[in-house]
C-alpha cells in the first residue's frame, strides 16, 4: 500500500466478514489523509460505533442511488458538488 500515491479516495465494502475495516485501517495507517468510504447493506449500532471510533471513516449504506455516490465522492475529493 506504501506505493499507491494520488489516491484521492478509497471506497471499500464492509462485507464479508469485516474484511472492509481491516482493509480501512491497514490503508489509513500508511495513508492518513486520504479519505475511505465504508459501502455497507449490514448497518448495526455496533458498525456505526466502529465507524465513530475511526473518525476517517465515512458510511455509504446500501442501497444508494448513483446520484448519492457521485455527491460524496466529489465532496470527500475536494471537488464539491459536481
Amino acid at each position: 500500500m506504501a506505493t499507491l500515491e494520488g489516491i484521492a479516495l478509497v471506497l471499500t465494502d464492509y462485507q464479508p466478514s469485516e474484511r472492509g475495516l481491516a482493509f480501512a485501517d491497514a490503508f489509513h495507517a500508511v495513508h492518513p489523509t486520504t479519505p475511505i468510504v465504508l459501502v455497507t447493506a449490514f448497518w448495526s449500532h455496533h458498525l456505526e460505533a466502529e465507524l465513530a471510533r475511526r473518525n476517517f471513516l465515512v458510511m455509504l449504506r446500501k442501497p444508494f442511488d448513483y446520484d448519492d455516490l457521485h455527491e460524496l465522492v466529489h465532496r470527500l475529493a475536494g471537488r464539491g458538488s459536481a
